[in-house]
C-alpha cells in the first residue's frame, strides 16, 4: 500500500514507509537463511515496483535540487 500511495501521490511518508520495509528485510539474515523463498518473492516484487516507477519521478536526475527522489533520499 505504501508503494501505491508513493507512486500515486508522491507522498514522502509513504516513501519512508516503503523504504523501511525494504530495510527491515535487508537486515534480517536469519530470516534470509530460513526462508529464502520470501526473499525471492520480495526481489520479484521490487523489480516490478522499480520498473513501474513513473518516469517523472526521475526527471531532473542530474539536477539534485529539482529531483523529488533525490531530495527524499537526502532527508
Amino acid at each position: 500500500l505504501s508503494f501505491v500511495i508513493l507512486v500515486l501521490f508522491y507522498n514522502y511518508e509513504a516513501f519512508e514507509h516503503w523504504k523501511s520495509i525494504i530495510c527491515h528485510f535487508a537486515h534480517c539474515p536469519q530470516l534470509m537463511m530460513k526462508r529464502a523463498d520470501i526473499y525471492l518473492d520480495l526481489f520479484k516484487i521490487l523489480i516490478t515496483q522499480l520498473e513501474s516507477f513513473p518516469d517523472d519521478l526521475f526527471d531532473n536526475i542530474n539536477d539534485p535540487k529539482n529531483n523529488v527522489l533525490f531530495k527524499w533520499l537526502q532527508m
